[in-house]
């Protein structure tokens, strides 16, 4: 594998002629080009006509490629895997293909005739996800059992896992290595059915999920997955459970919001503050314009935020370094996954013009970020690399100038912080505990119902309405928190009497005094 070359961090899928795309197409695209990679000879002669020899960037996944094994349970097509089937499933060529004898095939279908060409890397089960999740574990093993280092990757309706848990279970039990997809998954897909709503959220161990908004998330995913594989460098995190969904995002918010962020502006001056666009002159001071700063380098900022998504999560938004930004007054956290920030994003949009800043993390891994895998390191990212703490900010208990005989009841305050997420309420709801503030969690608390997403997420109270309600909750319950003194101590601070210090000598003195002893 080392004789191909390094693969980079990315498959390059290009998503600028993409309309509108989902997680879900993303995965289709990744696994096409995979197979496509896999099924084209680095030898030039042995092309075929038409066939386009592979790039200098490719080489390096062509043996990665070639180990990769896709099945599902009959939903090959509706989880996106058909690009990757080319046209062809392996399996014993026992069905006759009428449409090839007659002339009627369309070229634009999958094929779902099967054969036993070198080129057929997709198993089709029927609706059996039990068998299709024994199937995977056991390919997954094959790494250490025969050290052939199989890849399988399997696609299931995220609800329908919970058909295969006792499989599931034990195949994360004795440690297969394998990348499972649930997609659609959560009450994101609610136009195909209410009953299809409830993610499978598992908490078990030898499990990393992942739950990528932006495509270029799954990008990172996809091959950081892999390359662990291959490597053998996923102890504790063999099974690979990344969920996918089928509402179309934005793309090029992801950077444009990035780019926004004060640390990824070039050539700020120390202590400059950035006011946001549209803010009054009188509001902003001398804070400047952000979208009048230039940002870093696209490259230079996806290189960084592919750390944190890798990780775990990321800063989306960002008002650190804002004019305004009072920690303690009017910041608070959301802490949004997958296709939720959507909801997150237009929240901190709204509450911003309520002179409310509010920060966007987006989780790309529960595991990583407050689990198991988080437990690991004391939950390192989460409180170091992002920097979510219980400091307190002392601000006026009346949020007025302080005077003297209100600096009493000064308040020590934290910056609160929301969570929403298409799932469980227990993937999020501990973050606030490990580092100590107030936390308002929103998930789906119920049995959903059929409809357009935007009606089912308001009707599960996790849509930006009920993010900016929750956020105004916590900011307002953290302004009513006071500090109170004691009565005694105020009393004893009263009747203490100190007999001031004339001479420095008389400081100097002691402080010799102690060295000399030691």
């Amino acid at each position: 594998m080392a004789s191909l070359g390094e693969m980079k961090p990315t498959l390059d899928i290009n998503l600028k002629m993409a309309s509108y795309p989902h997680t879900q197409w993303m995965l289709g695209q990744l696994t096409a080009k995979l197979t496509r990679i896999a099924n084209t000879s680095r030898d030039e002669k042995k092309l075929k006509e038409k066939q386009r020899a592979l790039t200098a960037q490719e080489i390096p996944f062509k043996q990665a490629a070639e180990l990769l094994v896709s099945m599902a349970p009959d939903v090959g097509t509706s989880t996106n895997l058909n690009p990757a089937m080319d046209g062809k499933i392996f399996g014993a060529p026992v069905v006759e293909d009428l449409e090839s004898e007659f002339g009627v095939k369309d070229k634009s279908l999958p094929d779902l005739v099967p054969g036993e060409e070198e080129s057929d890397r997709f198993l089709r089960f029927e609706i059996a996800e039990a068998n299709v999740m024994s199937c995977m574990g056991s390919f997954g093993r094959l790494r250490d059992v025969l050290g052939i280092p199989l890849l399988p990757l399997m696609t299931v309706y995220d609800f329908f896992v919970k058909r295969a848990l006792d499989q599931y279970f034990y195949n994360l039990y004795w440690k297969s290595s394998f990348i499972l997809v649930g997609t659609p998954s959560g009450v994101t897909l609610s136009p195909e059915g209410a009953q299809h709503g409830w993610k499978s959220d598992f908490q078990i161990p030898n499990q990393i999920t992942w739950e990528p908004f932006y495509c270029q998330e799954l990008d990172w995913i996809f091959v950081d997955s892999i390359r662990r594989h291959l490597n053998h460098d996923n102890e504790g995190r063999t099974g690979v459970h990344i969920r996918g969904v089928t509402r179309g995002v934005e793309q090029k918010d992801f950077i444009n919001l990035l780019r926004t962020q004060k640390r990824f502006k070039a050539g700020l001056e120390e202590g400059q503050l950035l006011a946001p666009t549209g803010f009054s002159e009188e509001l902003r001071g001398q804070a400047i314009d952000e979208s009048t700063v230039p940002a870093m380098a696209d490259d230079e900022i996806f290189e960084s935020i592919r750390e944190d998504v890798l990780q775990g999560a990321y800063y989306l938004i960002d008002y650190r370094g804002y004019v305004g930004y009072e920690p303690g007054d009017n910041v608070v956290n959301i802490f949004a996954m997958g296709p939720l920030g959507t909801e997150a994003i237009r929240a901190s949009r709204e509450l911003l013009r309520r002179g409310i800043y509010a920060n966007v993390i987006i989780v790309t891994s529960p595991d990583l970020l407050v689990g198991n895998l988080g437990h690991l390191n004391d939950y390192h990212h989460l409180k170091q690399n992002l920097g979510i703490n219980s400091n307190l900010y002392l601000q006026p208990h009346l949020n007025g100038t302080a005077h003297v005989g209100e600096m009493i009841t000064m308040s020590g305050r934290r910056i609160p912080m929301v969570s929403v997420h298409d799932g469980e309420i227990g993937l999020l709801d501990n973050i606030g505990s490990l580092v100590g503030v107030r936390q308002e969690v929103l998930a789906v608390r119920k049995h959903s119902r059929c409809g357009r997403p935007s009606d089912v997420y308001s009707y599960h109270h996790i849509d930006w309405a009920s993010v900016v309600e929750a956020c105004g909750k916590v900011l307002s319950e953290t302004a009513l928190e006071r500090v109170e003194i004691s009565t005694r101590l105020l009393n004893e601070a009263r009747n203490q009497t100190t007999t001031p210090l004339l001479d420095w000598r008389q400081l100097w003195a002691q402080a010799s005094g102690e060295n000399r002893e030691h």
